[in-house]
């Protein structure tokens, strides 16, 4: 599995020098650029997983002393630890920012929860897809899955104000929505990988 990783965090700081220096930069940004941020790192398993396919990885990986599991897993422990590296270092950034500016600074802990929570849980929705369907095919797949849950999303805020603000903005919720999709998504991505 540490192998894997390093593969992964290798081929990541390769190929995505400028846009991981734009993932530091916006840390740095008052508002909710930091949250953009987290949102970028969660992409970060489909780079991985795109790359993979144009080189054949995954041809070479049945040699290797790799379960088709290990290879599921570490993807979406690149993610947590991306997104969780930019939660950190936002945390970091803001709090000495807060040193030296005058102004006040536009950043809660709170919302970077949210952010880290969405960024979580776009990871879940999306390994199965594209560990399923490849990055092209999987890409329209997601598009369209997004789309459902939007809807569905807006449907319960129109129905039900309260239930909706309670999933949405309570730390407990957020944290217990996160672990349970994550789970049922690890659990179907090493069961439907080819």
């Amino acid at each position: 599995m540490k192998g894997l990783l390093i593969k992964d965090f290798y081929l990541i700081f390769k190929q995505l020098k400028l846009f991981i220096l734009i993932i530091g930069f916006l840390t740095l940004l008052n508002g909710g650029m930091a949250q953009f941020a987290i949102f970028m790192c969660a992409a970060f398993p489909i780079t991985a997983i795109s790359y993979d396919e144009q080189s054949k990885w995954n041809n070479f990986a049945i040699m290797l002393p790799y379960k088709k599991r290990d290879l599921a897993i570490s993807k979406y422990i690149l993610g947590y630890l991306s997104v969780f590296a930019v939660a950190i270092l936002s945390i970091l950034t803001q709090f000495l920012l807060s040193l030296v500016r005058t102004s006040p600074v536009d950043f809660t802990f709170s919302s970077l929860f949210v952010a880290a929570g969405i960024g979580l849980s776009f990871i879940a929705l999306e390994m199965p897809i594209f560990l399923k369907f490849g990055v092209e095919k999987g890409r329209l797949a997601f598009i369209l899955y997004i789309i459902f849950i939007s809807i569905g999303m807006d449907l319960l805020k129109q129905t039900s104000t309260d239930v909706y603000s309670l999933l949405t903005l309570h730390p407990i919720f957020i944290f217990l929505f996160v672990l349970a999709v994550n789970a049922i998504s690890i659990y179907i991505s090493t069961r439907i990988q080819p």
